[in-house]
């Protein structure tokens, strides 16, 4: 027989592994899901990016990852090229981009059409740079970021004008502002730095049916371990 100790110890590991949503480990990402994307550009249309898994399983499964871990939120656009990319995936919180370690590169399986989304990376023999890092396509980049191995994992359905409409902090210089005084000083730094620069200022996951039906599933097995613990 059980001990009432024991079980409330099983109860609480439970609940932990349900709640859990911050962990900087990769979850399994649906095979469909959308990701709204509100900003200081238009804070009233979103950019809404639709992943399909199968184009880039593990970029798939990283950026769900971290939305789910509520990454994007205070995030800069800290790069901006007109008529290319516009760039994010850098935590205003330093300490928040502690633990996301590279991902292999999947097989580029889409072309970077105007409008889809990928890691940034300086080709699939860098893996260093595939953490948190994303981009718009602006327009069709294809023939040159193709055969360079980014993989598009998704593609911006709406709000593709607000993308295009983003603040650029670093006119007339490619790479953006510096990345690493960025990552290691945060939005402090860069709004002193660029006070202009714009912002994503929170995001909201949609999942497909059958995401949602498991989530209620989970729901309810938590809700029978608390009432059989608690009879």
């Amino acid at each position: 027989k059980r001990s009432p100790r024991r079980l409330h110890s099983m109860l609480v590991a439970l609940l932990l592994l349900c709640c859990l949503g911050t962990s900087a480990v990769d979850v399994v990402a649906p095979a469909h899901f959308e990701v709204e994307f509100y900003t200081t550009v238009n804070a009233q249309l979103p950019i809404v990016i639709n992943v399909t898994r199968d184009w880039a399983p593990i970029a798939a499964d990283r950026f769900y990852s971290l939305t789910k871990a509520n990454f994007w939120a205070d995030n800069a656009f800290y790069r901006y090229v007109p008529n290319w990319v516009v760039q994010w995936g850098i935590n205003g919180d330093p300490s928040r981009n502690l633990g996301w370690t590279p991902i292999t590169a999947d097989p580029v399986k889409t072309k970077n059409l105007k409008g889809t989304v990928a890691f940034s990376t300086n080709g699939p023999t860098d893996q260093g740079a595939r953490t948190t890092e994303i981009f718009i396509n602006l327009i069709d980049n294809s023939a040159k970021l193709d055969p360079r191995g980014f993989a598009p994992f998704g593609i911006v359905t709406s709000g593709l004008g607000v993308a295009a409409a983003v603040y650029n902090p670093t006119p007339g210089v490619y790479g953006g502002v510096n990345e690493t005084e960025y990552r290691e000083k945060g939005n402090t730094w860069i709004r002193k730095e660029y006070p202009k620069i714009d912002f994503i200022t929170s995001t909201r996951l949609l999942l497909p049916n059958s995401a949602t039906t498991h989530q209620f599933q989970l729901a309810g097995l938590v809700l029978c371990a608390v009432c059989w613990f608690l009879a």
